[in-house]
């Protein structure tokens, strides 16, 4: 007699992200676009992806709208990769249910992903002390102050650290991120889901086997005097 197929098909790598209250919706953004959303293209499903948050409503950054219907926070236990939620208010406390929830994670081995302010919350957590890690320029002062014992890069667009992966800013550090881990987790190669993501410019990554580089500056066009100009994360200059 016939047996039917007994192939079970692998265990999806599974993506959680907690959204708190005052997240940035681009950074969720992007991790929806790399993780959460299907390529029929690929045929097969890359990812099992969830969002989650402490509270069952979840006014996002500004108030400009609120998040409901996800899961609580129960959802981290399960992840394999967990991307902790990014602020602008960076001077604000984490709840202390997401910062539990971070190093639970980070204790049984999951992988943690912090883009742009990010960072703040793995280091509050505690999980980033004597680790790499970056973060948005304009907080580098800050996050020293506060997080003396991270050693911070902040002239990078991501800084890989084996289990850990912080990104330092909102647009191509955040995209860049992304696409990377995208290649080092579930799909080899990326190239169509990096492309449909990717920005045009080239991402400098810091790895852990390798040393730091700086992201060349992109070209500028002209700019009126004494306009700000942007030279890649941590080389803001002006144009005297």
């Amino acid at each position: 007699m016939p047996q039917g197929n007994s192939h079970t098909p692998p265990r999806l790598h599974r993506v959680v992200v907690i959204v708190d209250e005052n997240s940035n919706p681009f950074e969720l953004g992007c991790a929806t676009e790399v993780f959460g959303l299907r390529r029929p293209e690929l045929g097969r499903d890359l990812y099992d992806f969830a969002l989650c948050s402490p509270e069952p409503r979840t006014l996002m950054r500004d108030g400009f709208f609120t998040l409901t219907g996800v899961a609580d926070l129960a959802a981290t236990d399960t992840a394999d990769t967990l991307i902790v939620p990014n602020r602008p208010d960076t001077d604000v406390p984490r709840r202390p249910e997401v910062l539990d929830a971070v190093r639970r994670a980070h204790a049984r081995g999951a992988r943690l992903v912090g883009f742009c302010s990010g960072a703040f919350t793995m280091a509050e957590a505690g999980v980033l002390d004597g680790r790499r890690a970056t973060a948005h320029w304009q907080w580098a002062d800050t996050f020293r102050a506060r997080f003396p014992a991270v050693r911070l890069e902040p002239d990078v667009l991501f800084v890989d650290d084996g289990d850990i992966l912080t990104a330092a800013g909102s647009a191509a550090p955040s995209t860049s991120g992304c696409t990377w881990y995208a290649a080092t987790t579930a799909w080899r190669p990326p190239s169509r889901s990096a492309a449909a993501s990717s920005s045009p410019s080239t991402a400098t990554a810091a790895s852990a086997s390798s040393s730091s580089t700086r992201s060349p500056p992109p070209p500028l066009p002209p700019a009126p005097r004494s306009a700000r100009s942007w030279n890649g994360p941590g080389n803001a200059s002006a144009r005297r």
